[in-house]
């Protein structure tokens, strides 16, 4: 059924109710005058989509996610050069900052292709500010949310036509499946060139912005923005010339003062730090972030002298 063959359906309904109709199983029909069906619309078949079609959605989206983040990545290399050039032409820089701009809009779209604001009035106080529970009056004024799905909902709920038939398999090939089901995967990801998790890992070298400075990993990036909070200037100079993840060395001992007295802010700010991981690596894919949030837990064990265990 076509999006112009219903349009038409529903026009000559407005017009002659009598000649047109539903079945029983809700297609559309035309009748004559005599009451015989003369012609019938059938329904689409919908269907929630399979476990596989879930699969392949998401190892789409995650390929063209590469893609749309290296473009962009390459884009944004090309303006930094174009601008530490004191030789470039304005009209370059401003033909690559365009650049910049659209290979941004395509990834976002491409990451989070439905977006809807979502607006709720009256919310408690102790809702939002965590600092006040006891707080039970109202905000006097409304609060916007941003929700963004991975997926159109067309894409994410509905299929047309019959599931696909999954092959037969062995008796052997089920009690194999139904074994690995139950197995644990354990992965590894502690250095980023040991295995092929590696790129899970803070270490792994990926250029990342946070607060208006580039990093050349989440590593570097955490381990500077503690030396900030620090005000440890000396420390900070050393881990932003760091030419690789392994170049940072920062413990709680190099910050200057009590290191009883600065244990609980570190703490506190490496907690902060990995709750904020997914800001400091946006534009990676979904699977690189969820990486560190699995490692949050040991954030007040972590030294930046190893790697988190």
């Amino acid at each position: 059924m076509s999006a112009e063959e219903l349009k038409q359906f529903y026009k000559a309904k407005a017009k002659k109710p009598d000649l047109y109709g539903y079945d029983d199983s809700g297609n559309l029909i035309e009748i004559n005058k005599e009451g015989a069906i003369i012609k019938t619309i059938p329904l689409p078949n919908y269907r929630r989509p399979t476990d596989e079609e879930y699969d392949e959605m998401g190892k789409k989206r995650m390929a063209a996610i590469e893609v749309a983040n290296k473009e962009y990545e390459d884009a944004r290399r090309e303006l930094r050069e174009l601008s530490a050039n004191p030789e470039s032409i304005d009209s370059d820089i401003l033909r690559v900052n365009r650049k910049v701009i659209e290979a941004d809009v395509k990834l976002q779209a491409i990451r989070f292709p439905l977006k809807t604001i979502e607006i709720d009035d009256l919310i408690p106080i102790n809702k939002i500010d965590f600092d006040q529970p006891n707080e039970k009056r109202k905000f006097p004024y409304p609060f916007f949310f941003l929700e963004e799905r991975p997926f159109t909902l067309q894409e994410q709920y509905v299929r047309v036509g019959k599931a696909p038939e999954k092959p037969l398999i062995s008796v052997a090939e089920a009690k194999a499946a139904e074994a690995n089901a139950n197995a644990i995967t354990v992965i590894l990801f502690a250095e980023p060139n040991t295995n092929d998790y590696g790129f899970l890992s803070l270490k792994w070298t990926v250029e990342i912005e946070f607060n208006g400075t580039m990093y050349n990993s989440a590593y570097q990036a955490i381990a500077a923005e503690i030396a900030k909070s620090f005000n440890d200037k000396d420390n900070l100079q050393k881990i932003m010339i760091a030419e690789s993840p392994d170049d940072v060395n920062y413990k709680l001992e190099n910050v200057p003062g009590d290191a009883e007295i600065n244990e609980t802010k570190w703490n506190d700010l490496t907690k902060q730090l990995f709750a904020l991981t997914f800001d400091l690596i946006a534009g990676l894919p979904l699977g690189r972030r969820a990486a560190v949030v699995l490692s949050a837990d040991e954030a007040p064990r972590i030294s930046f002298a190893a790697s988190p265990r």
